[in-house]
């Protein structure tokens, strides 16, 4: 695989004032901060390049194995194990089962520059289509062409909800406000992972990519596909039965199942909703699965209230995007 480095961001200046027509209280936020290193664009002939030697739109992918992830998943487990104790009302002898509902990602996509949200999207339609690959340069060009970007950034849910409905004919998707409808939207998720469906979440990034509360000045996009979460022991035995799931692994301990029919379980949904609720997502500054709690990306994903400084600093490389359409408590669910 080829590297791309741009020249490293130089330090960040106080805050300018925002652009014409944006407010510091707008929904709207921008990427930028040391944890999001910047690329200049540079004109070469008719080509737009991102740094020195970086063609705009350049990704790099890793092939896995469904061995390699469940081993993934299982190292993610077992270094969170701390964080799915029984809470005190819990009976342990009905909640003594973790289980993993995941979507496999067979095809990580590692991007250079501000593509996240491309690079998520391209994750999620090939979750969607069974493993089907779309690059994201297409994508990307298609953001550009309409309007949308000027080099990978993606500063609109429902921009990014039209491009879904483009290349992954995902015409039912829907955006869900994780703030106005916390519980509904909770719901929405676990379903749409239950029925085989990724969804993209913008959230603050932190030093090591996980959700921080940084006020959206290190934005960013994740695809979440999976959850985890124990389960009563009967449960589990249902699930082993059930024609609408593939058990990956199992063990008293753990239980790792995707979902290969729709499925809809209410009993399911009601049993993983409790505050040890974890996420399993992706994005694209590592090809490492992240394991997230849900309420701690949900925390960061409704901070997302000011532009990043380094965005300020240079309005013309970047479309600000729908104000009114930002992407503070915003989900999009594929479908």
């Amino acid at each position: 695989m080829s590297s791309c480095s741009g020249p490293p961001p130089p330090p960040a200046p106080p805050a300018p004032a925002l652009p014409a027509g944006v407010t510091s209280s707008s929904s709207l936020y921008l990427k930028g901060s040391s944890a999001y290193p910047l690329f200049k664009l540079q004109q070469n002939g008719n080509k737009s390049e991102i740094g020195s030697d970086c063609p705009l739109g350049h990704t790099e992918t890793k092939d896995v194995t469904e061995e390699e992830f469940i081993k993934d998943i299982s190292k993610l487990i077992a270094s969170r194990e701390g964080d799915f104790s029984l809470s005190s009302n819990q009976d342990e002898e009905c909640k003594d089962t973790l289980l993993v509902v995941v979507l496999p990602l067979k095809k990580p996509i590692l991007q250079n520059g501000p593509m996240c949200g491309i690079v998520a999207l391209a994750e999620a339609l090939q979750i969607l289509k069974k493993g089907a690959h779309i690059d994201p340069k297409i994508i990307l060009d298609e953001a550009i062409t309409r309007g949308y970007s000027k080099q990978g950034e993606m500063f609109s849910i429902v921009e990014m909800q039209t491009l879904a409905e483009k290349f992954g004919n995902c015409q039912q998707s829907s955006v869900i406000d994780s703030k106005a409808m916390q519980v509904h939207c909770l719901h929405e998720l676990i379903n749409n992972i239950l029925m085989g469906r990724p969804a993209l979440i913008p959230y603050d990034a932190d030093y090591n990519h996980s959700p921080a509360l940084r006020k959206g000045h290190a934005a960013h996009w994740a695809v979440i596909h999976g959850l985890a979460n124990r389960i009563s022991s009967s449960k589990l035995g249902q699930l082993a039965e059930n024609p609408e799931f593939k058990v990956l692994m199992s063990s008293p301990e753990l239980t790792i199942v995707t979902p290969v029919l729709q499925c809809l379980d209410e009993d399911l949904v009601e049993m993983l909703i409790t505050d040890s609720l974890h996420v399993i997502a992706h994005q694209g500054k590592s090809f490492r699965i992240g394991m997230w709690k849900y309420k701690d990306l949900i925390e960061s994903n409704q901070n997302l209230k000011e532009m990043a400084p380094k965005i300020l600093d240079n309005p013309s490389e970047y479309i600000f995007g729908d104000i009114v359409h930002g992407l503070c408590s915003k989900i999009l669910l594929l479908k």
